[in-house]
């Protein structure tokens, strides 16, 4: 043999320059890496982690959907960023989760957050940024290249400012690919249930973060922010730097929830009486729920779409029988006879909001059950924040500090709405605060 008796050769294609292409190619897959150790992928639109999550029925929030749709193509808007908020289960998720699916040509990132996924990282601010920079290189093959190697030259980069990370490794790139001809259409970013970051610090650091580089930025970058008006959440938005680049989506009576509520359960029950196992026991009856019923049903739920979906979900399901159900839900009174309590995940929300505001509030659990009790019990018409800091004995500025962390619960006027009083926003809350099997240490009833 022409090679025999020669040994420790090694064998070089194209020398120097196939080594360097090995080399980068390993920085790439470490940066990759890099980027998502530090992001949360579970948190996206599409994860399997949200598996079925909720969404506006298709005849619902038509008008709601259509304002954020004509804002996110508006080219010549200031406004960058949209605040949808609302009352604690009104229904931004679902409304967030429709728009992320419709325009999904768009969207180049969502991160909902979730309160109970502490394992997975969905209640972390910290990882949002770098969950956009992960989506960003995935759905973006042009950018990827740029954001990698920027990782690949500081590897610490996520230990940065989250200004430096947005600038260095979204708006950077954005704007190289738009200089080229390459990003023709706006750009969105969504971010679902800020108020279930783990730190209120976190919550203002990413608002301000994105306002800054917002306001710098000639590009059509939109970003969707959905959580309830919590305390440390308006005041970031009421920020000068914030509110000059921002507009607000309030979801109140003005967008009549109850017209929407109601087609949503019409439809709901027309599913229930053609899929249901009791299914042929409602075929011969003449009307299924009563319009009666059915106006009750909305009536309590006042605006909360939460609260619609509990009550369908637990009249649908095949353990139960539709019309007993149904007459528990119509009926409290009637919940006795069941072993399970059919609003769990209502009261859940309920005790974390009030427990978190415990925490926040000055004078803790008493001052916060003081004022429950007001609104709950007292026979006044008219409940202003004078007369509740009168009623209590306590100065009226004080009144307003004990108040700041139970907007998501209780509507209160603001000095344009003087004429309305302070009140729950939904049925629900009362009802819950009323029923110590329900309420637990927050029942108003000893």
């Amino acid at each position: 043999m022409a090679f025999a008796g020669v040994n420790n050769f090694k064998i070089i294609v194209g020398g120097d320059f196939n080594q360097r292409e090995i080399n980068y190619h390993e920085n790439s897959a470490k940066a990759m890496d890099t980027i998502t150790c530090a992001a949360c992928p579970g948190a996206g639109h599409d994860s399997a982690e949200r598996a079925d999550p909720p969404k506006c029925h298709p005849d619902t929030r038509k008008r709601v959907i259509e304002e954020i749709m004509k804002w996110v193509n508006m080219p010549d808007s200031e406004n960058r960023i949209m605040w949808l908020n609302g009352a604690a289960g009104i229904g931004k998720s679902a409304i967030a989760q429709t728009i992320a699916e419709a325009l999904k040509n768009t969207l180049i990132s969502s991160f909902f957050f979730s309160r109970t996924s502490t394992s997975t990282g969905r209640d972390d601010g910290t990882r949002v940024i770098p969950t956009i920079v992960y989506h960003l290189a995935i759905r973006m093959p042009q950018a990827r290249s740029l954001i990698l190697e920027e990782v690949m030259r500081d590897p610490a980069i996520f230990q940065h400012s989250m200004e430096e990370q947005l600038k260095s490794l979204v708006t950077d790139p954005i704007m190289h690919l738009k200089m080229n001809g390459d990003l023709l259409t706006p750009c969105l970013v969504i971010i679902d249930g800020l108020d279930e970051c783990n730190s209120n610090d976190v919550q203002s650091r990413i608002i301000k973060a994105i306002a800054d580089i917002a306001v710098l930025q000639p590009l059509q970058l939109r970003f969707l922010i959905a959580s309830r008006p919590e305390c440390e959440i308006q005041k970031t938005f009421d920020l000068p730097l914030v509110n000059n680049i921002s507009t607000r989506l309030t979801l109140d009576q003005k967008y009549h929830p109850d017209l929407d509520i109601e087609t949503y359960l019409l439809d709901a029950f027309n599913t229930i009486k053609q899929t249901h196992a009791l299914a042929y026991e409602l075929s011969g009856t003449p009307r299924w729920p009563t319009w009666y019923d059915l106006w009750r049903l909305v009536d309590k739920s006042s605006g909360q779409f939460i609260y619609a979906s509990i009550v369908v979900k637990f009249i649908s399901d095949d353990n139960h029988d539709t019309r007993e159900a149904l007459g528990v839900i119509i009926d409290e009174t009637l919940k006795h006879t069941l072993e399970e309590n059919p609003f769990a995940q209502l009261d859940a929300l309920y005790n974390h909001i009030l427990s978190s505001a415990v925490f926040k509030t000055k004078g803790g659990y008493d001052a916060i059950m003081a004022i429950l009790k007001v609104i709950a019990l007292t026979k006044a018409t008219q409940i202003d924040m004078k007369y509740l800091a009168a009623f209590l004995g306590v100065k009226e500025s004080d009144m307003k500090l004990q108040m700041l962390h139970l907007h998501s619960i209780i509507y209160i006027p603001t000095k344009a709405d003087h004429f309305y009083s302070i009140r729950f926003h939904h049925a629900s809350v009362r009802d819950f605060l009323l029923d110590p099997s329900r309420s637990g240490k927050f029942s108003l009833i000893l």
